[in-house]
């Protein structure tokens, strides 16, 4: 990397203590971290991370990619939203028991999988088991857009079906499927009619034997996840509800649907956890309830703004990511709700997983302009117990490459091309707020100016033109202040086409 020297004086070793109370940070490995579509992490081939980002919003292309352990691009698929109003469902991108990663795409719209080689193949919209068996919700549709709703389970041809019994009824809003969970003992539980007061047919909750046969029904409930023997649901005015596998209710939890943005069992432990509030909201939280009671054992600091990223079945830590003021991360918290450890980042932690050797994969995001989302993520392996990183003294800034290619929309494979922008290098010795511009012709800034707050340590940004950005020399500029101290960087580069 080409390095320049950045700090007026030395700043003060205090700042190299650890904070959180935790005993030292993670490290990272070496030759990580890459860029990459910011998304969820998952158990890939051969041990190392598999990235997906499935974001509704602006994002209108799905992308899988496999890394090796080396950071290396194992394989990509990326394809896009081929619909107009797209219908999305509930069901989460995941690796899925068949060893698929899916469903993607807009669910109601043509939604696919990929398969562990990198291959894109159908999906489930519902439940998928070890034997391919998809269980999930579908319609019939009428002429008249009245729709029968069933549960049906397939593995080539149908294998049983159930259908709702409440005959057609006219249903507004999109055509996704509705969300259909399993239990540990093979129950199946979705929910059919409409939420809204006043409905012409009026939302229940089903409960069905692992063969497709009525076991009972709940009025106005709809299943979140399923537990050991039973269910866990929302129903309206009451909060979260849990039943048992004969239908009675074992507990009731009032209050915490508001703002519910998603929720993890943990088998082996019993453990519920629900991640309160989006990425951007204030308030967000993650709770960790006991399955069988339904009492709170533990909440994350309102300070810490967090949400919920995975949860490791054989170790039970909880990742959540963080993202306080001035401050973002990843934070591992055991099962007692003591925290493990934290690794702080400058942008925000999307997603994050633990991997089959004890390493951890996680991703960031990029930094975003007024023009366009600009594919600034980043994958990270980070080795949680290993020596300590080097402190760091004074302050550094160095970039990756000083000739790359201009920033292009938030599509296809640029944000996984190494020569689309440049990784900035930030050493720090604390935490410190920096300027990022790129300065083209007589000075002008060719990119929005871009504020973070970078951790103590090392750390690293991607900066990117926009595909605004003319081509020819620029001039990327940091400055800001580091406690007492000013930092103020030039460095040269050329964009090119």
């Amino acid at each position: 990397m080409k390095r320049q020297t950045v700090l007026t004086c030395a700043l003060s070793l205090a700042a190299l203590i650890p904070t959180g109370g935790f005993a030292a940070s993670p490290t990272v490995i070496p030759g990580w971290p890459v860029p990459a579509a910011a998304g969820t992490v998952h158990l890939g081939p051969e041990g190392g991370p598999v990235v997906i980002s499935d974001l509704a919003g602006f994002q209108t292309t799905s992308s899988v990619a496999a890394f090796g352990r080396t950071g290396s691009l194992r394989w990509l698929n990326v394809r896009s939203w081929d619909c107009g109003n797209c219908d999305n469902g509930p069901q989460i991108a995941e690796l899925q028991p068949d060893g698929t990663f899916g469903p993607l795409g807009p669910e109601g719209d043509g939604p696919w999988a990929v398969a562990p080689d990198g291959s894109t193949v159908g999906t489930c919209t519902g439940v998928t088991l070890p034997d391919r068996t998809c269980i999930a919700y579908e319609t019939q549709v009428s002429p008249a857009f009245e729709l029968t709703p069933s549960i049906t389970a397939r593995r080539g041809g149908l294998a049983w079906e159930y259908l709702s019994g409440v005959g057609p009824w006219h249903a507004d809003g999109d055509d996704a499927p509705l969300k259909v969970v399993r239990d540990a003992a093979g129950g199946i539980y979705s929910s059919f009619g409409d939420r809204f007061v006043g409905a012409t047919v009026p939302q229940r909750m089903i409960a069905l034997t692992p063969t497709g046969q009525l076991r009972w029904e709940a009025p106005g409930a709809a299943p979140l996840v399923g537990l050991e023997t039973g269910v866990l649901a929302s129903r309206f005015e009451e909060g979260l509800v849990a039943f048992t596998v004969d239908g009675s209710v074992l507990w009731t939890a009032r209050g915490l649907v508001q703002g519910l943005w998603s929720m993890t069992y943990d088998r082996p432990r019993q453990r519920i956890y629900a991640s309160r509030g989006s990425a951007a909201s204030e308030d967000s939280m993650v709770i960790a309830l006991d399955s069988l009671t339904g009492n709170e054992l533990w909440r994350t600091a309102e300070r810490d703004h967090a949400r919920l990223v995975s949860v490791d079945a054989s170790s039970g830590v909880v990742y959540v990511a963080i993202d306080r003021l001035r401050q973002r991360g990843l934070k591992a918290i055991g099962p007692d709700g003591r925290g493990r450890w934290q690794f702080d980042t400058t942008t925000p932690v999307v997603g994050a997983r633990r991997l089959s050797d004890g390493t951890v994969a996680l991703t960031t995001d990029g930094v975003s302009n007024d023009y366009s989302q600009e594919p600034g993520g980043l994958v990270w392996r980070i080795r949680p117990n290993g020596p300590p990183a080097t402190k760091v003294l004074s302050g550094d800034v160095s970039i990756q490459r000083t000739t790359f290619r201009r920033g292009c929309d938030f599509q296809g494979r640029c944000p996984f091309q190494k020569d689309v922008g440049t990784l900035v290098r930030i050493a720090l010795p604390r935490r410190g707020s920096l300027l990022i511009r790129m300065l083209g012709a007589a000075r002008r800034a060719d990119i929005d100016d871009q504020l973070i707050t970078a951790p103590a340590g090392v750390s690293y940004v991607r900066v990117l033109g926009t595909s605004f950005t003319r081509p020819g020399r620029k001039v990327i500029h940091v400055r800001g202040r580091v406690g007492n101290q000013t930092l103020n960087v030039s460095i040269q580069v050329r964009i090119t086409k």
